[in-house]
């Protein structure tokens, strides 16, 4: 939020030929005064970083006797107060402290939570939702079971050191997930005509699309459709959190989708580094509104 650091990385991106805007308050407000201007509220979710909960994985120095504080940018206090007096709902599962007999929240040689973790937060997010939205009455109970399955790969980051097919170094990691199935036995899929809108990336994606390895109908629009006990409508797109589904969203609009209607709440989740290192590029919604479409600004 220091404006000579917002400028310095949108003068960098200017000299390096490409348009940048680092300050997410704008977008962020501009979003949620369109969205409650058709009686829908966002619940912004950005999700903690492995570095955070996990620090003693990058440093080595852990404390073995005594819980020590999560790692917090100095501006997250300050970004929440506004957000908040705004009207924003933020939604944060980040613990306040990290203690030495914490289970792993995040995969062995990912970047991406492991599935219990993910599943805590999604049935926190559930609760989150529930109370701050007036949804109609769910579905009749059973709407959706669990299934559980068995998944095993190695990590995106031993996908980013591009080894050679076959290598032995980094061995896969096996997990247990649980495959959200609808009272018919098939696998959770999104559903448009959903009262809840997840707007995600890979944090969703994992465990969910099976392209990313880890299985499928598993990942947080699956666990969150079952907490809620309700359908689920999801756009979710790796990377780019911070412009990505909003511009996939307003798309949607502009070919005459109305992936907006009947919609009484938005969950934007994103990975929370995109506040300092992603671009939050402008939408105007206004041309949304009035004519079905409109451009990014340049």
């Amino acid at each position: 939020m220091e404006p000579e650091l917002i400028a310095f990385r949108e003068r960098a991106a200017h000299d390096a030929g490409d348009v940048l805007v680092a300050d997410p308050r704008p977008a962020i407000l501009d979003f949620h005064a369109e969205l409650a201007k058709r009686g829908i509220v966002l619940v912004l979710f950005p999700v903690p970083d492995k570095a955070m909960l996990q620090p003693g994985q990058l440093h080595g120095r852990v404390e073995r006797d005594r819980p020590t504080p999560t790692a917090r940018s100095r501006d997250w206090a300050p970004l929440v107060t506004e957000l908040k007096r705004r009207g924003v709902l933020i939604f944060d599962p980040t613990p306040e402290q990290i203690a030495p007999g914490d289970e792993p929240r995040f995969l062995v040689q990912d970047t991406h939570w492991t599935p219990a973790f993910m599943q805590r937060v999604a049935a926190e997010l559930a609760t989150f939702v529930k109370s701050n939205a007036q949804l109609s009455a769910p579905p009749t109970e059973g709407a959706y079971s669990r299934k559980p399955m068995r998944v095993s790969r190695v990590g995106d980051i031993v996908d980013m050191l591009k080894l050679t097919e076959g290598q032995t170094r980094f061995l896969p990691q096996e997990v247990g997930i649980s495959q959200v199935v609808d009272a018919s036995g098939e696998p959770f899929q999104p559903s448009p005509e959903a009262e809840v809108l997840l707007l995600g990336d890979s944090f969703s994606n994992i465990f969910n699309e099976e392209f990313m390895g880890w299985g499928s109908a598993a990942g947080l629009p699956a666990q969150l459709a079952a907490e809620l006990g309700r359908p689920l409508d999801v756009i979710a797109q790796n990377d780019s959190g911070a412009f990505a589904t909003r511009v996939a969203l307003e798309l949607e609009l502009q070919r005459g989708n109305a992936r907006l209607a009947g919609k009484k709440v938005v969950v934007w989740e994103f990975a929370s580094r995109e506040l300092a290192v992603g671009n939050w590029k402008h939408i105007d919604w206004s041309k949304a509104t009035s004519d079905g479409g409109s451009e990014l600004a340049k």
